[in-house]
Protein backbone atom coordinates (compact mmCIF):
# COMPACT_ATOMS: atom_id res chain seq x y z
CA UNK A 1 0.00 0.00 0.00
CA UNK A 2 1.16 3.76 -0.49
CA UNK A 3 1.66 5.70 2.24
CA UNK A 4 0.85 9.26 1.55
CA UNK A 5 0.21 12.96 2.89
CA UNK A 6 -1.45 15.93 1.19
CA UNK A 7 -2.94 19.00 2.84
CA UNK A 8 -5.53 21.54 1.16
CA UNK A 9 -6.14 24.80 2.52
CA UNK A 10 -9.60 26.53 1.64
CA UNK A 11 -10.10 30.25 2.92
CA UNK A 12 -13.42 30.97 3.92
CA UNK A 13 -14.83 33.93 2.16
CA UNK A 14 -15.45 37.12 3.88
CA UNK A 15 -18.77 37.33 3.53
CA UNK A 16 -21.03 40.59 3.76
CA UNK A 17 -22.01 39.49 6.73
CA UNK A 18 -18.89 39.20 8.38
CA UNK A 19 -17.54 42.41 7.31
CA UNK A 20 -20.36 44.10 8.80
CA UNK A 21 -19.97 42.59 12.22
CA UNK A 22 -16.05 43.85 12.16
CA UNK A 23 -17.37 46.76 11.66
CA UNK A 24 -19.64 46.86 14.67
CA UNK A 25 -17.36 45.41 16.62
CA UNK A 26 -14.45 48.07 16.07
CA UNK A 27 -17.02 50.88 16.19
CA UNK A 28 -18.75 49.55 19.36
CA UNK A 29 -15.45 49.78 20.74
CA UNK A 30 -14.35 52.82 20.22
CA UNK A 31 -17.38 53.76 21.38
CA UNK A 32 -17.12 51.86 24.58
CA UNK A 33 -13.65 53.26 25.55
CA UNK A 34 -15.13 56.86 24.83
CA UNK A 35 -18.28 56.38 27.13
CA UNK A 36 -15.81 54.29 30.06
CA UNK A 37 -13.21 57.12 30.02
CA UNK A 38 -15.55 59.72 29.84
CA UNK A 39 -18.16 58.22 32.99
CA UNK A 40 -15.17 56.18 34.94
CA UNK A 41 -11.92 57.86 34.65
CA UNK A 42 -9.03 55.57 35.73
CA UNK A 43 -11.41 52.44 36.69
CA UNK A 44 -12.80 53.34 32.83
CA UNK A 45 -9.18 53.10 31.57
CA UNK A 46 -8.48 49.91 33.10
CA UNK A 47 -12.19 48.23 31.30
CA UNK A 48 -11.15 49.99 28.07
CA UNK A 49 -7.63 47.94 27.98
CA UNK A 50 -9.53 44.58 29.08
CA UNK A 51 -12.54 45.42 26.58
CA UNK A 52 -9.94 45.95 23.58
CA UNK A 53 -7.81 43.03 24.47
CA UNK A 54 -11.08 41.07 23.74
CA UNK A 55 -12.32 42.42 20.92
CA UNK A 56 -9.31 42.52 19.44
CA UNK A 57 -7.50 39.10 20.17
CA UNK A 58 -10.47 37.11 20.87
CA UNK A 59 -13.06 38.00 18.51
CA UNK A 60 -12.16 39.78 15.06
CA UNK A 61 -9.65 37.21 15.25
CA UNK A 62 -12.60 34.17 15.04
CA UNK A 63 -13.48 36.54 11.07
CA UNK A 64 -10.57 35.25 9.67
CA UNK A 65 -11.28 31.42 9.22
CA UNK A 66 -9.16 28.78 7.22
CA UNK A 67 -10.03 24.64 7.04
CA UNK A 68 -7.44 22.35 6.89
CA UNK A 69 -8.35 19.32 5.01
CA UNK A 70 -5.21 16.61 4.98
CA UNK A 71 -5.11 13.31 4.45
CA UNK A 72 -2.28 10.81 5.31
CA UNK A 73 -3.37 7.30 3.64
CA UNK A 74 -6.30 6.28 4.76
CA UNK A 75 -7.12 9.13 7.55
CA UNK A 76 -8.79 12.82 6.53
CA UNK A 77 -8.53 15.57 9.35
CA UNK A 78 -10.59 18.88 9.34
CA UNK A 79 -9.50 21.46 11.27
CA UNK A 80 -9.86 25.39 11.68
CA UNK A 81 -7.22 27.56 11.48
CA UNK A 82 -8.40 31.01 13.42
CA UNK A 83 -6.62 34.36 11.81
CA UNK A 84 -3.23 32.09 10.55
CA UNK A 85 -2.12 31.76 14.17
CA UNK A 86 -4.89 28.98 16.26
CA UNK A 87 -5.54 25.57 15.31
CA UNK A 88 -8.83 23.71 16.25
CA UNK A 89 -8.82 20.25 15.61
CA UNK A 90 -12.39 19.23 14.14
CA UNK A 91 -12.54 15.59 13.26
CA UNK A 92 -10.70 12.90 12.20
CA UNK A 93 -12.12 10.18 9.84
CA UNK A 94 -11.64 6.84 8.83
CA UNK A 95 -11.92 6.64 5.14
CA UNK A 96 -12.20 3.05 5.22
CA UNK A 97 -15.14 3.34 7.60
CA UNK A 98 -17.85 5.97 6.23
CA UNK A 99 -20.92 4.57 5.37
CA UNK A 100 -21.14 7.30 2.32
CA UNK A 101 -19.10 10.06 0.28
CA UNK A 102 -20.97 11.64 -2.17
CA UNK A 103 -21.50 15.49 -3.49
CA UNK A 104 -23.88 16.92 -1.30
CA UNK A 105 -26.46 17.67 -4.04
CA UNK A 106 -26.17 14.53 -5.28
CA UNK A 107 -28.74 11.56 -5.84
CA UNK A 108 -27.38 9.34 -3.84
CA UNK A 109 -27.64 12.15 -0.55
CA UNK A 110 -31.13 12.38 -0.88
CA UNK A 111 -31.95 9.65 1.88
CA UNK A 112 -30.19 11.84 4.14
CA UNK A 113 -31.15 15.35 3.70
CA UNK A 114 -32.93 15.14 6.90
CA UNK A 115 -29.16 14.22 9.09
CA UNK A 116 -28.07 17.63 10.39
CA UNK A 117 -24.97 18.97 8.85
CA UNK A 118 -21.58 20.19 10.06
CA UNK A 119 -19.66 22.44 7.34
CA UNK A 120 -16.45 22.50 6.47
CA UNK A 121 -16.41 25.19 3.70
CA UNK A 122 -15.63 28.16 2.10
CA UNK A 123 -19.57 29.46 1.73
CA UNK A 124 -18.95 29.92 -1.95
CA UNK A 125 -22.54 28.76 -3.39
CA UNK A 126 -20.97 27.82 -6.47
CA UNK A 127 -17.89 25.39 -5.14
CA UNK A 128 -18.31 21.71 -5.23
CA UNK A 129 -19.16 20.16 -2.32
CA UNK A 130 -19.02 16.56 -0.48
CA UNK A 131 -20.46 15.52 1.67
CA UNK A 132 -19.23 12.15 4.19
CA UNK A 133 -21.72 10.30 5.73
CA UNK A 134 -19.68 9.04 9.74
CA UNK A 135 -21.15 6.62 11.95
CA UNK A 136 -20.26 7.74 15.38
CA UNK A 137 -21.72 7.09 18.82
CA UNK A 138 -24.17 9.73 18.22
CA UNK A 139 -25.45 8.28 15.38
CA UNK A 140 -25.25 8.96 11.65
CA UNK A 141 -22.86 12.55 11.20
CA UNK A 142 -22.98 14.32 7.82
CA UNK A 143 -19.95 16.33 7.25
CA UNK A 144 -19.14 18.72 4.39
CA UNK A 145 -16.24 19.56 2.65
CA UNK A 146 -15.17 21.44 -0.24
CA UNK A 147 -12.16 19.54 -1.64
CA UNK A 148 -10.07 19.87 -4.55
CA UNK A 149 -9.35 17.27 -7.25
CA UNK A 150 -6.20 15.97 -5.68
CA UNK A 151 -8.03 15.25 -2.42
CA UNK A 152 -10.89 14.35 -4.28
CA UNK A 153 -8.75 11.59 -5.94
CA UNK A 154 -6.87 10.42 -2.66
CA UNK A 155 -10.29 9.88 -0.88
CA UNK A 156 -11.61 7.58 -3.99
CA UNK A 157 -8.36 5.58 -3.75
CA UNK A 158 -9.14 4.71 -0.13
CA UNK A 159 -13.11 4.78 -0.01
CA UNK A 160 -13.72 3.55 -3.77
CA UNK A 161 -17.04 1.62 -2.54
CA UNK A 162 -18.34 3.99 -0.43
CA UNK A 163 -17.81 6.96 -2.91
CA UNK A 164 -19.37 8.43 -6.02
CA UNK A 165 -18.40 11.32 -7.80
CA UNK A 166 -22.25 11.74 -9.49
Amino acid sequence: MDNYFYEQILEVKNHEEGKKLRVVLIALSILAVLVLNFFLAFIGTIASVILLIVVFKIFLPRLNIEFEYSITNNFLQIATIYNKEKRKENVTIDIKEVELIAPTNSVKMDYYRNIKKEFFTSGNQDAITYSILVKTDKGLQNIVIEPDDRLVELIKKQASVNMYLK
